[in-house]
């Protein structure tokens, strides 16, 4: 299944390392789910995996749904980011934040532990 940004650049952000954060949220929306989801492009493109993503539980919903965000500036940035928020809690209205990203959320460093 191809990213958004490979389905149409222009409309999604530029094509680059993110694309394989999309991948990684993907496989893990599969795990999460226990069998394996195809999406069409056409689905990719209306956002259905960001919204499958949502119905997981938390922390799974919040770290899969930015991990598949379709517009490449508002995805999870790195790997790294990625294992953060699969291991912090989510914030509380992390289902209402659209996903162009307007409220940025980010995982909570070492130090505020």
């Amino acid at each position: 299944m191809l990213p958004p940004e490979v389905l149409e650049e222009s409309e999604y952000g530029p094509i680059g390392h993110r694309l394989d954060i999309y991948h990684c949220g993907l496989l893990f929306l599969n795990l999460a789910h226990g069998h394996e989801i195809r999406f069409e492009p056409e689905e990719i493109k209306a956002g259905k995996p960001r919204e499958l993503a949502l119905q997981l539980p938390v922390p799974y919903s919040f770290a899969l749904e930015k991990a598949l965000r379709r517009h490449v500036p508002y995805r999870t940035q790195s790997a790294m980011e990625l294992w953060r928020d699969l291991n912090s809690p989510a914030p509380e209205n992390h289902a209402q934040v659209p996903e162009t990203g307007l409220l940025n959320f980010e995982a909570p460093s070492d130090s505020a532990k």
